[in-house]
């Protein structure tokens, strides 16, 4: 995108809170809905929200077709995810997807209950009432891991009326998407709602060793929630949540660069091989990552004095396998496996006064999670069968028997010449106490004071080892290590707010706000040195407008911001070993703008955009991106090297996961067919990114050019909107991107990468009652 483009779309940009249905305004037209948010654990309109939020629907997400995370991250500007490889970034914010194990810096709070791991998010969607994105620090009333922001998810709730849906969608790739609900009274004061969701789709990358496909996706979902309004001021809501997921990612799956000094080896173990990034791999097996789990929320709502009293307890559970070629190549020469389990209890406590000239929430938080993990990392004899030189193998010669035989001598019962294994556990309890104060000072005028206290203690074990029969990990790993540690973290985060109404549709806001996400363990360290990384805080600046103009017909918000981050959290894999590390200190700044426009009954412009100017200001003690051998900068890895743990220095430069500049453009059009009782139903949209490194050493080999994905659907719908049927068509122009890009195992200077699926051409039908 040219860059001379960037005031005209400053000027029409969107980035926040748009509805796109539509009502009637006592017979004076049409206008935009109200929109009401609980992002300051009250509702209110979204423009006396002093912070940058984007509200979506559930309604809306289904409209589009957009059932998970990460193609709804298209539609937001300064913001990256990837829920198939545990990615999360809010204006260039994030945890590193090498850190299995690590909280997010963007905190998932889904149904009042907050989650600390991005493996929820995998499997998507089921019968979602609506998502609240909340960008930059939000530690005052959603406390620890909200230094990039947090993500509200909230599902449909039980209503005293029968009423449901059946969403049916099939498509390319065996695609599929059958989606559904019912909710209703069981009795005068108890209500039900069951929602069930059964989703996957083949994959679209092509294995040319085994002839199948990767990226391969399943998932079931069934959610079931009782509503019981014990009287007219109390009430019990209680749900359970179950997902159990396959998703066939991990690391990258498709070599994209491969250094000219390994190319023979490459062609010597996988005969026809190529690096062209064209969704194609060599790998002997999935990557892949499956699992189930589960999250139990339980309300109590209690009104008395005017006040609104609340508990909510959440249990939440989580067993994940993760099983990964993780060489590339068709030889099975080194694997990964990781086994987790992970369990939840949660309790908040809150209580939020009636509207007034003063009003106040206030809470007491309490967590524990315990985390066990096992790591395994094989070193397979299994390789030296699919040497191929000039056309000739060992079963060509005839010596298949022979090495079949020798590696059987050499090899433990499982064929490996060396596993490095790996147990971790983490045990954490925290504790906070917030309150947040609304003063308006005048009718026009209104100050946010607010204050969070956290305490959090983490107790970690750690046994790395080489499991044999050969001590070639002992070798690289310089003998391991056994680690028990105990981590105390405290911290204070204040907030202020002015929010001033020159006019009764304008309104202005600025604040300051700090965050904060406590210290952990790196499961991927090799050293005990390397275990432990301390904890990162965020100070922030925000300020900007609010609109509704043109009767509310029109939408336009802007935002500007700035945080500095000190000891931010960020992690690599540079092919030989995971590195976790803090650097001193990153800074983020921009602007994001938005506008939601009904430019005629029945059409709906909407426009978001977003720029970020995202630096390392202070990190030294980088990880350095690695080389090839004999390539300038290359250092060899292991016992031999000098140091084990070569360190750049990354200060000015740019932040990975950090585009400059991105944005959506988007149009929705429905219109009565004469006066048939049906609707046309016509929509689309194109979504930008800029260009972003993939990986914190900012290896120019892991870099994304700036790119367009286009999508567009068509259909009818009853005039009621009983029932719609549409044909909905993604990535139009089959644009092909890296969503991941990373170093290989053990082949230095070698990169792979996942990318977004091709052009996908699905049909869609919705039944509502």
């Amino acid at each position: 995108m040219n860059i001379r483009f960037l005031p005209l779309m400053l000027l029409i940009v969107l980035c926040s809170d748009h509805e796109f249905a539509l009502a009637e305004n006592g017979g004076q037209g049409y206008r935009l809905e109200e929109v009401t948010v609980t992002a300051q654990r009250r509702t209110q309109d979204v423009r006396d929200v002093p912070i940058a939020l984007t509200v979506v629907s559930g309604d809306e997400m289904r409209d589009k077709a957009i059932s998970d995370l990460t193609d709804m991250a298209s539609l937001l500007p300064n913001v990256s995810i990837n829920t198939d490889y545990n990615a999360m970034y809010m204006r260039g914010i994030g945890t590193a997807e090498s850190n299995v194990i690590g909280e997010q810096a963007v905190a998932y709070i889904l149904d009042d209950v907050y989650v600390p791991r991005l493996d929820f998010l995998k499997p998507g969607f089921v019968d979602l009432a609506n998502i609240e994105v909340m960008k930059g620090p939000q530690g005052t009333l959603y406390g620890r891991n909200a230094t990039g922001g947090v993500i509200k998810i909230d599902h449909g709730m039980p209503t005293r009326e029968w009423e449901g849906f059946v969403n049916l969608a099939s498509g390319d790739r065996n695609f599929k998407n059958y989606e559904g609900a019912i909710s209703g009274p069981l009795t005068d004061k108890i209500s039900f709602r069951l929602a069930l969701r059964s989703a996957g789709e083949d994959g679209f990358v092509e294995n040319l060793v085994t002839g199948g496909k990767s990226r391969n996706k399943d998932i079931e979902q069934a959610r079931i929630s009782i509503r019981a309004d014990i009287s007219d001021n109390f009430s019990i809501d209680a749900s359970y949540y179950h997902l159990d997921y396959y998703i066939g990612a991990f690391f990258g799956d498709e070599i994209h660069k491969y250094p000219s000094q390994l190319r023979a080896l490459g062609e010597v173990f996988t005969p026809g091989f190529e690096s062209n990034l064209d969704r194609r791999n060599f790998n002997s097996s999935e990557n892949e990552s499956s699992g189930n789990g589960y999250i139990a929320p339980i309300k109590f709502t209690y009104d008395k004095w005017d006040h609104t009293f609340s508990y909510v307890y959440g249990m939440v559970g989580l067993d994940d396998a993760i099983r990964a070629d993780t060489d590339g190549q068709s030889a099975n020469a080194v694997r990964m496996f990781i086994d987790q389990e992970f369990e939840q209890i949660s309790h908040e406590l809150r209580v939020v006064s009636p509207p007034g000239r003063f009003q106040y929430v206030a809470g007491l938080f309490y967590l524990e999670t315990e985390l066990e993990s096992e790591v395994g990392t094989p070193l397979y004899a299994d390789w030296i069968k699919f040497i191929n030189v000039g056309g000739l193998s060992p079963d060509g010669l005839g010596l298949g028997g022979v090495l079949d035989l020798v590696t059987g001598l050499v090899t433990n019962d499982d064929g490996e010449l060396s596993r490095l294994d790996g147990y971790f556990t983490v045990d954490v309890e925290s504790f906070g106490v917030f309150s947040q104060v609304e003063w308006s000072i005048t009718d026009y005028l209104v100050m946010t004071l607010g204050a969070r206290y956290s305490d959090d203690k983490k107790h970690g074990t750690a046994i790395l080892t080489d499991a044999g029969p050969y001590p070639i990990w002992d070798v690289l790993i310089l003998g391991g290590y056994t680690a028990d540690e105990t981590l105390i973290f405290r911290d204070f985060s204040p907030k202020i707010s002015l929010s001033w109404e020159p006019h009764e549709n304008v309104t202005i806001y600025s604040t300051f706000s700090q965050g904060y996400r406590a210290g952990s363990f790196n499961i991927g360290a090799f050293s005990k040195d390397k275990y432990v990384f301390d904890a990162e805080s965020s100070d922030t600046l925000e300020a900007g407008v609010k609109t509704s103009l043109l009767d509310q017909r029109l939408r336009l918000n802007f935002g500007a911001f700035y945080t500095e981050y000190d000891g931010y959290q960020l992690g690599t894999f540079n092919g030989f070993t995971f590195t976790q590390s803090n650097a001193n200190e990153v800074r983020t700044n921009g602007v994001e703008f938005d506008m939601t426009l009904l430019a005629a009954e029945g059409l709906i412009l909407s426009m978001n955009v977003g720029y970020n100017d995202a630096k390392f200001v202070d990190y030294k003690d980088a990880p350095c991106r690695t080389e090839a051998p004999l390539e300038p900068g290359y250092q060899v890895q292991g016992i031999v090297a000098l140091p084990p743990s070569p360190e750049c220095d990354l200060s000015g430069k740019g932040l990975h996961r950090a585009p400059r500049l991105s944005g959506s453009f988007s149009f929705s059009y429905e219109s009565q067919i004469l006066d048939w009782p049906l609707k046309f139903v016509l929509g689309g949209d194109a979504n930008f990114k800029g260009g972003e490194y993939m990986d914190p050493d900012l290896d120019p080999d892991d870099y994304q050019e700036e790119y367009w994905i286009y999508n567009g659907r068509i259909g009818l719908k009853s005039l009621s909107e009983s029932w719609g049927l549409e044909v909905h068509v993604k990535n139009i122009s089959d644009e092909l991107v890296k969503t991941y890009s990373g170093d290989v195992t053990l082949q230095p200077g070698a990169h792979w990468a996942l990318t977004n699926p091709p052009r996908t051409v699905h049909a869609a039908l919705r039944l509502n009652f």
